[in-house]
């Protein structure tokens, strides 16, 4: 009776956890935010709009600032491919999933947080890409 109780227990335990780790898009829309790294060259800034980030690259040191339009939307489990029938459509998840153009290749980030504040994602090394490691990456909210 004790283990059918604790496993009982178990299961409440990660539905509450798999269920606290959903996000909505929503809280992001109309939203900007700044990267938080170590160096503060170059300055990286994302917008979020229903379907789209816009992501701002400047470099201060040469005066220099390019910007890219993404594609994205929020998942619950890693897509094998990029979804775009899920962009735009407010679906609530665990990932975000977006698409660069340039390198026509999707990319995602599993969203630790969101509050008034602060973003925080945790972000996989891609096995194929050269260099780069594991890590948390944090942005600030700015106005």
């Amino acid at each position: 009776m004790n283990m059918k109780k604790l496993l009982v227990f178990l299961i409440i335990l990660v539905s509450i956890d798999s269920h606290a780790q959903t996000f909505d898009p929503k809280q992001l829309i109309g939203t900007k935010w700044q990267c938080v790294e170590m160096f503060s060259n170059p300055i990286n800034t994302w917008e979020f709009s229903k379907s789209e980030i816009k992501e701002t690259i400047t470099w201060t040191n040469v005066n220099r600032t390019v910007v890219f339009t993404r594609k994205y939307y929020f998942s619950p489990t890693i897509p094998a491919k990029f979804e775009w029938k899920k962009v735009g459509k407010g679906k609530k998840g665990k990932y975000l999933v977006y698409y660069i153009d340039k390198s026509e290749r999707m990319f995602y980030l599993r969203i630790e947080s969101i509050s008034n504040d602060t973003l925080k994602f945790w972000h996989q090394r891609d096995p194929e890409a050269i260099g780069g490691h594991s890590s948390y990456v944090f942005y600030k909210r700015i106005p």
